[in-house]
């Protein structure tokens, strides 16, 4: 049983005369590099301090670091800060602190804590 549409037709209304797409993938591609450069600049900084440093790449790695701390002053970079501070708190764990849980401590404060 087929319950589609005939060959050749389409739910969506076509011009004969449209474009493909171009314009539109364009776009999508332009903005995305943009939004790459502007919140992913530790990413390019990280990358740039790879390479060799010479007379070539030594432009290149200086421009990268500054965008990098440019983006910074600007607070663009707070996501990836955030997520180093995580990871760092993380790595500082034991597996005697991962594996005994929370630690619970008496708190007045708190009603049914044993404090009143």
């Amino acid at each position: 049983m087929n319950n589609g549409l005939p060959w050749g037709e389409s739910p969506i209304d076509v011009e004969d005369d449209q474009t493909p797409g171009y314009g539109w993938t364009a776009w999508i591609f332009i903005a995305s590099s943009a939004l790459l450069i502007v919140f992913n600049s530790h990413a390019i900084a990280n990358w740039a301090n790879q390479l060799t440093i010479s007379t070539r790449t030594a432009p290149l790695i200086t421009a990268a670091v500054q965008w990098h701390e440019e983006t910074g002053n600007l607070g663009l970079n707070w996501a990836v800060d955030e997520i180093e501070r995580g990871a760092k708190s993380v790595r500082k764990l034991t597996w005697s602190q991962l594996s005994n849980g929370p630690k619970i401590t008496k708190d007045s404060s708190v009603p049914g804590s044993d404090g009143g």
